[in-house]
């Protein structure tokens, strides 16, 4: 009898201490309740986040960051504490230099990282136009050809960058990146001529950015023998 009873002694407090590992797992990995919401400026090149807590506990420490293009996290702001169903607002200007989205982090101790991105064409009126003008098909040794044709919708000039990136292996050239200065209700062409070198499937992309705002247009070429 005695050693039955130890075995469920132990069972027991094997059991309870499952459910703690269990527990503490779950808060130091799963535990969510840090809500983002996104809330455009106008004009302005700058959004509104808002940091909410709809978990039923008190949030302490809360960190908002986002990830550069260059991969580090930079900080946005803080909050001591956070009562549920308690929100507060950051404003946030987009960096110059960042193309196509941002990824955000709320962070707090004891809770999953909450992580969003800001994709800056869904937040912002983009006041360029654009017409790609591409050949679908190229035969191996010949050079595709394809015009971007820029339209400024607005009444002021607009500076903007267009990145051309088609990966390795199926052109001779590297990627190139152009600045335009467009002026209102004007539009402007960029001619590209690749140098085919290989077979197969290629995919072109070309990313306009201007005022923190990018689109990116996608062309897929193929290469024949």
């Amino acid at each position: 009898m005695g050693k039955m009873k130890r075995l469920r002694v132990l069972g027991f407090f094997g059991f309870v201490y499952a459910v703690m590992v269990i527990a503490l797992i779950y808060f130091l990995f799963m535990n969510t309740g840090l809500i983002i919401e996104k809330k455009s400026l106008g004009e302005r090149n700058a959004l509104e986040l808002v940091v909410g807590n709809e978990s039923f506990h008190i949030i302490n420490n809360v960190e908002l960051s986002y990830i550069n293009d260059a991969g580090k996290k930079m900080g946005i702001g803080s909050i001591d504490s956070l009562l549920p169903n308690e929100t507060q607002g950051f404003e946030f200007e987009i960096p110059m230099d960042a193309t196509g989205s941002i990824k955000l982090l709320a962070e707090a101790p004891y809770h999953a990282v909450l992580r969003d991105v800001v994709v800056f064409g869904s937040m912002r009126g983009f006041e360029l136009a654009h017409t790609l003008s591409a050949q679908d098909l190229v035969i191996l040794g010949r050079t595709f050809g394809a015009a971007l044709e820029i339209c400024n919708k607005s009444s002021e000039t607009v500076d903007a960058v267009v990145k051309e990136d088609h990966g390795d292996g199926f052109f001779a050239e590297i990627g190139s990146e152009t600045a335009v200065s467009i002026e209102g209700k004007q539009c402007k062409q960029l001619n590209y001529t690749l140098n085919t070198i290989k077979a197969g499937s290629a995919e072109i992309t070309f990313t306009i950015t201007a005022g923190g705002t990018g689109k990116t247009i996608t062309k897929t070429v193929e290469i024949i023998e």
